[in-house]
């Protein structure tokens, strides 16, 4: 258990001691000796007599002024939590217009980042009643602003005038001396700080008392801006749902359990700023290795049993008396019905003060953020039922006391007093140097937290409490793959919901026939734990907490992690970028597919039925990628998704494209190895040929890696940015498939593949003896053939050997090709049906214009050459009655042209061309 130290409005008395110290709360507590050194943990301000209250008079009084303007440079801006009536300083006074006519008056109310400042008051009227019409003029900032209204009123007032960071109110008056008899006060109802809610992650308008803690404890400006690391988040989602249970009051009217509703000064130190943001929901504000916890002071279940088995040393034992036992408590409180004043409430009890032979017994305690009678009257019949319940006890305890917290409930059973399972509350844990600890007790009862406020306390426990024990009322569980600092984990999310008067969660989970695993009690409704990798069986239990403990609930699921295939890819889409294509898809929300994983891209030279298998890799992806970018050509592309653990989707998505002619490439070259004039003609190591229903290529059966050398090559005659598609077929077949040679004719339930019910699955029966792939059952696989491309400039030097993929670019003038035939083993073997590449070139166009030709006849030589002999269309000007023109020589490099007349005698003319080609 982590070292522990606490503050808060769970009251602190004569026998305990509270102190700041740097940046953080450290409060030691004592019950005879104080702690100096060593690790301590205290609730100060729930000690003995004034159990979970505030003293009167021990916390200034923030709300002077309520109904007061102050002038003044000096004056501390408030903070104010839920909604309030406030003033505010005056900061600017200034008098503007034809002799002075108005009145020009800026009052700060608090600090900024507040939800409204609504309704203003001008001596307590409202500042839209008919009596100020056309003499009054306002506008309201709730986070500084510049107001062009004043700066047009008063010039001194530039736009360096803001007030950032504040609340405030700029008023005009319009001088009237029927109506103004002086300086008007002014308050505004004002609705308070945006805190942040860390169960929805919104900051908003809020009344929770938990969240203006929250709120206090991390802001820079006049908080202790504490880390976000330094918060035990958890803590305070639970105690914000324990302040926001509903509950009907004696008026029949639905209400939040706790609000806060009030105002803190920066002139005040921290603590008792903490202090009174605890106070209306009595709580504590722990800090242990968790961070900063704070805990509402509600009924809860003891989490540990001390007896004679573990408790050691001497006791203290006080009984209270008169000074802490009370049968009256007053409370003052801030009452909105009475202009926010200070208000009174009493709880009153006969019953005790019979009990205390009709002594009357009176505390008083002050509840600065309550602004609501029901809830000071709650508070104050808490206070007056807890002082009912006044032993306290210090002991030592083996090591095994340090399970405990402060503000857990124990039990304690031991002969000397003569207790048996008697419950306490734990104030403050003090380690020894003996490695045993030493903690203070004070006697806890259920009857404390009576749902809703007792017209008739009760005066002993109560017995009868079936209609507190919390239930689940909903559990679920789901996997989800987790990325983390170490890689992809499998986590198992658990949500659950709950009936009334749940307070906490106690879990644990197995997996598989493991043991079970017992997880921290959770404030909330909902948790994750991480599970081993691979498949499994996870069962989960979950108990709710509260003064009772209720039915424990049960969920199961199968968890697959990184073992399940990722699902298909989607919205696969592509765009033409010049002579590329841009292939997007919806980025995967697949942790294992994010890290680790890819995008792989296959290329198929079909327009329909392509296939995963029948298709060659084309380009590979990151898995966190959202677009790849691949040559442009016609045909299919298919994506799927791969995982760190090398499983794939089980689909591919299928993208076809016509691109080729959309982006002016244009086929110069096709190789067929299988269908040429001499088929397989190409050289080679360790390859045989083999003929049948089709001709083809194998390793020879000795060898486990060959090379076959293309018989077809590429020469442009100059160097281009050629586009290849290539296309192998192959598939991997076993070796002497013999009957002989099978391990286990009796593992084969039907040879030829056919399913049947015949009781004699005779050969002569078969429909098909090959339409099993390996009869013997024995998987086909291991087998690949990879091909390969080098390319030259100059046909002289040549380049290294780079794995060619469906489709890519290169820029050269010759290229060449080669297959790698490789398998693992000497059982199997792969047979190459063909193998095809083809060259696409740019498209280009070359003219010539108003050309003159002689008689004899005039050559034309391209501006460079073509790749292939290109289309030409010639355009004739001036002809005469039966000319006509004839072209010869034409080729890559040019043509020749020459115009005849009807006798067939040479004649000078002009033209036009245009030659198209690659």
């Amino acid at each position: 258990m982590p070292a522990v130290v606490a503050v808060g409005a769970m009251v602190a008395g004569s026998a305990a001691t509270a102190y700041a110290v740097g940046a953080g709360f450290v409060v030691a507590g004592s019950i005879g000796a104080a702690v100096v050194g060593g690790l301590a943990s205290t609730a100060a301000s729930m000690v003995l007599t004034k159990a979970l209250g505030l003293d009167a008079g021990s916390l200034p009084d923030t709300n002077t002024g309520i109904s007061v303007n102050t002038a003044s440079t000096v004056d501390p801006v408030r903070i104010i939590y839920g909604r309030m009536r406030w003033g505010g300083t005056l900061v600017y006074i200034a008098t503007s217009g034809d002799d002075n006519v108005f009145l020009n008056l800026v009052i700060v109310h608090c600090e900024g980042g507040i939800a409204s400042i609504g309704q203003l008051y001008l001596d307590n009227t409202p500042i839209n009643d008919p009596k100020f019409a056309g003499k009054v003029y306002y506008e309201t900032y709730t986070n500084g602003g510049y107001s062009a209204a004043l700066g047009a009123q008063c010039p001194e007032w530039d736009s360096t005038h803001t007030l950032n960071g504040l609340a405030y109110s700029y008023v005009r008056l319009n001088y009237d001396r029927d109506t103004w008899t002086g300086i008007p006060t002014i308050t505004a109802d004002i609705s308070g700080r945006l805190c942040y809610d860390p169960r929805d992650g919104l900051t908003k308008e809020t009344s929770n008392p938990a969240l203006c803690v929250l709120d206090y404890l991390t802001n820079a400006t006049f908080g202790r801006n504490l880390p976000t690391a330094s918060i035990h988040t958890a803590s305070f989602i639970a105690a914000a749902n324990i302040c926001e249970q509903t509950f009907v009051d004696t008026a029949g009217t639905g209400r939040y359990l706790h609000t806060c509703n009030g105002i803190i000064s920066p002139d005040d130190d921290s603590l008792t700023n903490i202090r009174k943001l605890l106070s209306p929901m009595r709580a504590l504000l722990v800090f242990s290795a968790r961070g900063y916890s704070v805990i509402p002071d509600t009924a809860a279940v003891p989490t540990l049993a001390f007896s004679e088995d573990n408790i050691t040393g001497s006791w203290r034992i006080s009984v209270g008396g008169k000074r802490s036992k009370y049968n009256r408590v007053q409370a003052d409180w801030i009452n909105p019905d009475n202009e926010y004043q200070a208000d009174i409430y009493t709880a009153d009890s006969t019953t005790y003060r019979a009990a205390d032979n009709g002594l009357l017994l009176e505390s008083q305690i002050t509840l600065p953020m309550t602004n609501n009678p029901v809830e000071a009257q709650i508070l104050a019949e808490r206070h007056l039922r807890q002082s009912r319940f006044c032993i306290t006890c210090t002991f030592r305890a083996t090591i095994a006391g340090m399970v405990a917290e402060v503000g857990d409930v124990v039990t304690v059973t031991h002969s000397t007093p003569g207790w048996v399972a008697k419950p306490f509350r734990v104030l403050a844990m003090r380690l020894q140097p003996d490695d045993e600890v030493e903690l203070d007790l004070i006697e806890y009862d259920d009857a404390v937290y009576a749902p809703h406020p007792l017209t008739a306390p009760r005066t002993t426990s109560p017995t009868g409490l079936d209609n507190w024990t919390p239930r689940i009322v909903a559990l679920t569980a789901a996997e989800e793959l987790v990325e983390s600092v170490t890689g992809v984990h499998s986590v198992v999310n658990v949500a659950w919901t709950t009936g009334v008067y749940y307070d906490r969660a106690r879990l644990r989970y197995r997996v598989d026939a493991g043991d079970w695993v017992r997880l921290n009690d959770v404030f909330g409704y909902s948790t994750s734990f991480t599970v081993p990798d691979g498949t499994h069986r996870v069962y989960v239990e979950v108990t709710p907490v509260n003064i009772k403990v209720g039915s424990p609930s049960y969920v199961s699921l199968d968890v697959y992690g990184k073992t399940a295939p990722p699902a298909d890819v989607a919205d696969l889409a592509g765009n033409l970028s010049d002579r590329s294509l841009i292939i997007t898809y919806r980025p995967t929300d697949e942790a294992d597919v994010r890290v680790g994983g890819a995008l792989l891209l296959r290329f198929a030279p079909v327009q329909t039925g392509a296939t995963w298998d029948n298709a060659q890799s084309l380009a590979q992806a990151p898995g966190n990628s959202s677009s790849v970018t691949v040559p442009a050509v016609s045909g299919a592309y298919l994506a799927k998704w791969q995982d760190s653990s090398g499983n794939l989707s089980a689909n591919p998505m299928i993208l076809y494209s016509q691109a080729n002619g959309a982006i002016g490439m244009y086929q110069a070259f096709a190789a067929d190895e299988a269908n040429n004039a001499f088929p397989w003609g190409g050289d080679d190591i360790n390859i045989v040929r083999y003929t049948g229903s089709r001709n083809g290529i194998r390793l020879d059966d000795t060898a486990l890696q060959g090379v076959y050398m293309m018989f077809n090559s590429y020469d442009a005659g100059t160097v281009y940015t050629m586009r290849i598609m290539t296309n192998v077929l192959f598939t991997t077949v076993m070796v002497n498939d013999y009957v002989d040679g099978w391990a286990l004719w009796d593992s084969i339930t039907d040879v030829d593949a056919v399913a049947t019910n015949a009781p004699y699955n005779l050969m002569d029966g078969w429909v098909t003896a090959d339409g099993r792939g390996a009869w013997d059952g024995l998987p086909v696989g291991g087998g690949s053939v990879t091909c390969q491309y080098s390319t030259s400039q100059d046909g002289v030097i040549w380049s290294e050997w780079s794995t060619a993929q469906a489709a890519f670019d290169v820029r050269c003038r010759l290229i060449y090709f080669r297959l790698l035939l490789r398998v693992d083993r000497p059982d199997i073997n792969v047979d190459v049906t063909n193998a095809q590449f083809t060259v696409s070139l740019a498209g280009r166009v070359e003219k010539g214009n108003d050309i003159a030709v002689p008689a004899a006849g005039l050559t034309v030589y391209y501006t460079s050459p073509f790749n292939t002999t290109p289309a030409v269309t010639i355009l004739s000007q001036g002809l005469m009655t039966g000319d006509y023109h004839l072209i010869s020589s034409k080729n890559r490099f040019g043509f020749t042209l020459q115009f005849l007349n009807s006798a067939g005698a040479g004649v000078a003319r002009t033209f036009d061309y245009i030659a198209q080609g690659v």
